[in-house]
């Protein structure tokens, strides 16, 4: 209503994004109901070494017959707002744990694939319990499932998630931290806990190999921080020779971005393991 006009709460944009986010979480359900959700994977490649396949992350595609393909970006914080992530990031366990089961069967031998795990379902038992269940279940090794949280998670201080981190630990599941850099991480709280990996955000790698001093120098003192810790390092989203560059020089361990490999479907990822796999059998360069 508009008494006096005083006030439009309801604009016809909003009413149409309040409409479609409900359109996003029904056919959210169904679409974990009814098989159209698809993982790709983002490789990750060595720094040294000729930049050899080093593993990869599970990204979530979902693609509707009603609403096409949608973006992460948009389905995302429909399921958080809704709770539906709770329910999405198990399926998304269940679906790469699967997928690792069948590359075996298959006579591959799959390299550790990351998945990213929201801070809701990182504060819940449930989704540890499900995510060890699976690994049982498949028969899949847990060294081959790395599990990634933002910074944000990462200093939650919570028993749940301090609880999670350490069962990641004992199970000898990696724990690496996605975007590290746009939060409020402290020295002493990396120190004391597990971490396998930090991935430099690609905010500050955009600005790696040319004249932005500002990106150089976060960079730089993430990459020191990480060597002095004994963390590995992953440059995210890079996308230029002069970026990769930069990160070789710089002693970084990982990479991963458009300039080596967009985000390779089932098909593409299997046949990029089974080429290094006949590169290993037949002593050649990986």
């Amino acid at each position: 209503e508009n008494g006096r006009d005083r006030f439009e709460l309801f604009k016809p944009e909003l009413q149409a994004r309040l409409m479609r986010d409900v359109a996003i979480g029904q056919a959210l359900r169904e679409g974990m109901e009814h098989g159209r959700l698809h993982l790709v994977y983002q490789p990750k490649y060595t720094c040294k070494d000729g930049h050899q396949l080093a593993g990869a992350e599970a990204l979530l595609r979902w693609q509707d017959p009603v609403l096409g393909a949608v973006s992460p970006v948009d389905f995302i914080p429909v399921a958080e707002a809704t709770g539906l992530i709770l329910d999405l990031d198990r399926h998304v366990a269940l679906m790469l744990i699967r997928q690792i089961a069948q590359w075996r069967e298959q006579g591959l031998q799959p390299l550790p694939v990351a998945m990213n795990v929201s801070a809701r379902s990182f504060q819940e038992e449930r989704f540890i319990t499900h995510l060890f269940g699976c690994l049982k279940q498949y028969r899949v090794p847990h060294a081959l499932i790395q599990v990634e949280i933002t910074e944000s998670t990462l200093v939650d201080r919570s028993s749940s998630a301090l609880g999670n981190i350490e069962k990641l630990r004992e199970a000898g599941i990696k724990l690496s931290v996605d975007d590290f850099g746009t939060g409020y991480s402290s020295l002493a709280y990396l120190k004391r806990l597990p971490l396998a990996e930090l991935k430099i955000d690609k905010s500050f790698v955009d600005g790696l190999g040319g004249r932005d001093e500002s990106d150089q120098a976060i960079a730089l003192a993430i990459l020191g921080m990480a060597s002095a810790l004994g963390i590995r390092t992953v440059g995210e989203g890079v996308e230029t020779a002069a970026q990769l560059a930069w990160l070789v020089e710089n002693g970084c361990d990982f990479v991963q971005g458009y300039h080596l490999s967009r985000p390779l479907a089932l098909d593409a990822y299997a046949e990029l393991m089974r080429a290094k796999d006949e590169r290993v059998s037949q002593g050649l360069p990986q």
